[in-house]
């Protein structure tokens, strides 16, 4: 079922929702329903209708790269042990967003921010 979130409504860097990515194109690109964290800075997630986030993976056939950062379902509320995709991030609309999962530690946010760093070579 999808949420319809106002432009105003309050999302947290850290954050995990489902989010449904469309189809596959036949790439490398996440797709379908999946989980989302929330990496946009406080400022965006208030006034903008617009979010950055980067998509979760389950897959253990992914290859261990310096944007992929683990998170262990044990330490972070998730169902399964999962990797955040940190060479994949989007700006979706907020209005996209559907079912919250959980909030990611301080701790986490650090290693996911160092892989977008890693990314875009910031």
């Amino acid at each position: 079922m999808k949420h319809t979130f106002e432009k105003s409504t309050l999302v947290h860097r850290g954050d995990i929702f489902y989010v449904d990515l469309g189809k596959s194109d036949g790439t490398s690109t996440q797709a379908g329903i999946r989980p989302v964290v929330i990496c946009s800075n406080k400022a965006c997630n208030i006034h903008s209708p617009i979010v950055t986030v980067c998509s979760i993976s389950t897959s253990k056939t992914k290859h261990r790269i310096p944007t992929h950062i683990p998170l262990l379902a044990s330490e972070t509320g998730l169902s399964r042990d999962s990797i955040c995709l940190c060479e994949q991030p989007l700006s979706i609309s907020k209005s996209d967003l559907l079912e919250y999962v959980t909030t990611l530690s301080e701790e986490h946010m650090e290693r996911i921010s160092d892989g977008l760093r890693i990314q875009l070579a910031l």
